[in-house]
Order: C-alpha cells, then structure tokens, then sequence
C-alpha cells in the first residue's frame, strides 16, 4: 500500500510529514535503543584508549612498560626469543626474563612494519579491545541478565583503559584471562573448547601466574556443578604444568646468566610477604581505593554491595571473585606494591556491579547526564595513572643525540642504586651504567669495559646537578644536564 505524501483539502494541496515523522521515529528508535547505548560507550572506551598514543611510556609503571619495550627491542641486538636482554647494566646486556615474553616477541614482529613502540600500542589495544567482546560473549554464555551494563563496566574499567595503553603484556593477560573463562563454560558442549581452555590459561599463567589461583575456583565450580571433573582438571592441571616448566627455564637461564636477578626476584618477601602485611589494615585500605577508584568506574564498586544485599549473582562470577581474593592475599607483596596485578579481578567485579547497577531511565536527557558523569567519573580514575614524568624520557633522547651505541653511557639518578632500572637506558637506545647520584670520578673509573665518554644525570631530586671531576657539561636543563668525559678528547 503506498502511503500519500500530500491530499487536496479544500482546493487546497497540503503536504504531509510522512518522511519526517518516519525519520523521526527512526532516530527515536535508534537514540532510546540499549544498543546504541551501548555501542556509544564501546566507542567512548575505544577513544579512551587511544589516548597519548605515540608519547612515551613515562606514565604508570614506566619502569615495567620500559623494560617490556626493552625486550623487544633487544631483538634486534642479536638476543634470542626466549632470552630477551632485560639488563642493559653494563657491557655486555644481561638476560633478565621473568615472564613469558610473547608479547615483546609480537612487538619485536610488528616492529618491523611500524614503530617499536606503535608496535606495542597498537597491540595493546587490539587485545584491550578483543578482551571487551571476549568477555561480552562470556556473559552472554552465562545467561548474565544485565550483560551490556557488565560489558560497560568492564570497557570503562580505568584499569582496562591504562593497559590497552600501555607498553606491557597486561591487555593481553586479561584477553587470554576472560577466553579461558569463556572457552571452559564452553566445554560442556566439546573437548575443543577445553583444548582451547587449556591453551589460553597456559598463556596467561606462564605471563601471570595469579591468573591460575584466580581461574581454579570458577572452573572447578564449573567441574562440580556439570559433573565433568576430568576435562576442567585438565585444563588446571595443564596451566600449572606449563608454570612450572617455564619456571624451570627461567630458574636455570638466570642463574647461569644472571644470579643476582634471580635471587631479587625469587626472595619470598617479595613474592609473598610477610605474615604480619595480611593482618595490616593499610593493606586493604589500599585494595579498597583501588577497588573504588580504579578496579572498576569509580564508585562503581558499591554496586556490588547491592548485589550482595539482593542475593544476586551466579555462583561462577563470586567464585572468581574468590579467586581474587585468595591471588591477592596469596601474592600479598606483589599486589600491594603493583596495581597491575589487580587488572585480572575486573572481570569478575564487573560481572558482578553489573548485578547491582540500576537501569539506565527512559528520559533522554537524564540518559545523557548519566552518561556525562560516568565519562567524567572514568576521566578521575585514568589521572592518577596517565600523570607522565617526562625528565627520564627527555634525559634519555638527549644523551641518545650525542652519544654511540657502541659505547655504553653513564646515567646518574635517584634510581641508580638499582643496576636494572631500564628507563633511561631504553631511551637512550643503548647500554650503560645506572649510578645514584654522589657518583664520584673514582667510581666511574672502576667500572669495567670501555671508559664511558657521555653522562646524563637527571635531575630528579633537589641538589642533582653535580658532575664528577674531569667531566664537562655539554647541556643544562631544568630536567638533567649531559656531560663529556675529557680523556675521550674533544666532543
């Protein structure tokens, strides 16, 4: 039936608002839509992302995203896949591997196409991204009666923005973390799926092993509640298999390599903690912060205390809760001082304010509001981690024009007493010596190998503008200042 646009009333020709009400209505539909609502913030948290894509590393955690960066550019220095330099503390580079450093391997790969660290920002997002439909389609496996507002909260996590930002391994953790999830609700149906369980939590376990105590009580809910033990055991029994292997490896490389690192790294008051930190309520003060500000949107998190009072949630979501739970008191130490380590709960916790979240009102304009208040809301939780210091960055593109790469440099800062400290180094693009700053000329003659020609202190506490005797400053900065050692002759 043809609708008319326009009828003769009374000798007169009068057009009717067909097509506009049609429009209209069209946009009404589109604009009052969960979908497009929800659509719309994918695309907030996808922009988010992108944020500070091309600058350096020198925000949150610069020390963990130089040294992944670190990795794969050691590479291309001669380093082998599984053995990437870490320690370019002297001449020449020391292996420092800890984790499993696929994704310093598939930066060093792409790196080849594009920039090292476009690289490593592109991949990051890419599994930041893969992580948020991942973990839609989990909810979706799981019957979640508020899936999108779940899938809203996990995309706007300021967590899963900073690490689909950041030059380290953590998006891809979480991306392997909510695929094994999704693959073992899947292994009812087939082995194929529990192949693929077994396949995604080795990955994340061998990178993070807290994702294992994390996983273990939803999948062995799972084993429970459908009777197929032996399927989920696998999969369990396999990523811990897998950690102890790489371990082994790991054990036996370093201490042929680098005994020290080893040691630094594998003492139980750094993994563990003490008994005492357990009993501290600083210790969950700061887990609560984090939780509210970080985690999840901030205030996001009290949605969760409505859940629990509707007695809401499936019991797979509170089991991985309690996964997080027993992660964050298993590795105390490490959680407390690394809030990265936190980026695997937001799963579960977003599941579960999802649970609590009140509906999203049919008023327009009360929608938009909302939604303007949540963006800003995610803009407070992101601050804290975006806040760049840049004086190591530029410190380490300066002495990087001056100096050769074939020659290591010294570099003076209020990290210097640490051997690993990567930053500088990183961008300086070449090997060296990391010194505290008082270094006197003595010290520096000592060092072994070939006389440094080039220094840079960073100037990154009151009173660190001095340079050793038969050293002269080149460049003085607010940030450092660059100094030529004057037995290697004229600059």
């Amino acid at each position: 039936m043809t609708v008319p646009v326009s009828q003769s009333v009374a000798g007169r020709v009068v057009a009717l608002p067909v097509r506009s009400s049609r429009l209209n209505s069209w946009i009404k539909d589109r604009v009052y839509s969960g979908q497009a609502w929800f659509g719309a913030l994918l695309a907030l948290a996808f922009v988010a992302r992108l944020y500070h894509f091309t600058s350096p590393p020198d925000d949150a955690h610069e020390w963990r995203q130089t040294q992944t960066l670190m990795y794969a550019a050691s590479y291309g220095h001669g380093a082998g896949l599984l053995t990437p330099y870490g320690n370019w503390n002297g001449m020449p580079p020391k292996i420092d591997v800890l984790e499993f450093p696929i994704y310093s391997i598939l930066v060093h790969w792409l790196s080849g196409l594009i920039d090292l660290l476009i690289a490593a920002r592109a991949l990051s997002i890419v599994f930041g991204v893969a992580a948020i439909l991942v973990f839609d389609r989990l909810c979706a496996q799981m019957g979640h009666p508020r899936r999108r507002t779940a899938t809203v909260l996990f995309a706007l996590a300021p967590l899963t923005v900073f690490y689909a930002h950041a030059t380290q391994p953590e998006s891809l953790v979480l991306l392997m973390m909510v695929a094994s999830a999704y693959f073992a609700v899947r292994g009812q149906t087939s082995w194929r799926w529990s192949v693929a369980a077994l396949a995604s939590i080795a990955v994340a376990a061998v990178i993070k092993p807290t994702v294992l105590i994390i996983l273990a009580p939803p999948v062995l809910y799972l084993a429970w509640s459908r009777k197929q033990w032996a399927r989920h055991l696998v999969v369990l029994a396999g990523a811990g298999i897998a950690i102890l292997a790489w371990g082994t490896f790991v054990r036996g490389v370093l201490l042929s390599e680098d005994p020290l690192w080893y040691h630094v790294n594998t003492d139980p008051d750094w993994l563990w903690g003490s008994v005492s930190l357990r009993y501290s309520l600083d210790f969950y003060v700061v887990l609560a912060v984090r939780l509210l500000v970080a985690i999840l949107p901030p205030f996001a998190a009290l949605f969760i205390v409505v859940a629990v009072w509707r007695r809401a949630g499936d019991p797979f979501w509170w089991w991985m809760a309690a996964g997080c739970l027993a992660s964050y008191l298993v590795f105390a130490k490490l959680n407390a001082v690394h809030f990265y380590y936190q980026l695997p709960m937001v799963p579960a916790l977003a599941a579960l304010a999802a649970y609590g979240a009140p509906r999203l009102p049919k008023r327009l304009a009360v929608r938009f509001v909302l939604v303007e208040l949540l963006a800003v809301a995610v803009l407070f939780g992101c601050a804290g981690l975006y806040n760049e210091q840049p004086v190591y960055s530029t410190a380490g593109a300066a002495i990087a024009a001056v100096s050769s790469r074939n020659q290591p440099i010294i570099v003076i800062s209020k990290f210097g007493a640490d051997p690993w400290w990567p930053s500088v180094l990183y961008y300086a693009d070449s090997n060296g010596w990391n010194l505290p700053h008082g270094t006197d000329s003595s010290r520096i003659a000592s060092l072994p190998g070939a006389t440094p020609c080039w220094l840079v202190n960073v100037r990154d506490e009151p009173g660190a503008a001095m340079v050793p005797n038969g050293w002269v400053v080149t460049r003085l900065t607010s940030d450092y200042l660059i100094a030529h050692n004057d037995a290697c002759g004229t600059p």
